[in-house]
């Protein structure tokens, strides 16, 4: 996460899963410049999408629902 970034005190977060985005081998831990920072925003809409880089994510998560 962005450094600037607080969870809400009554959200509950879980990370069971972790999906790899397209450009995730560009990011090395630390988010030190503002290309970085795009790929976390890029990866973060991503996941909402039904876009071909998101395909292994979406059927990931369809059988973890469906099981």
């Amino acid at each position: 996460m962005l450094p600037d970034w607080e969870p809400r005190p009554t959200t509950e977060y879980s990370n069971q899963n972790f999906y790899r985005g397209p450009d995730d081998d560009e990011l090395d831990g630390a988010i030190n410049s503002v290309e970085e920072g795009n790929i976390l925003r890029d990866n973060h809409s991503l996941i909402a999408t039904d876009s071909e880089d998101n395909l292994k994510a979406l059927e990931k998560m369809l059988r973890t629902v469906t099981r």
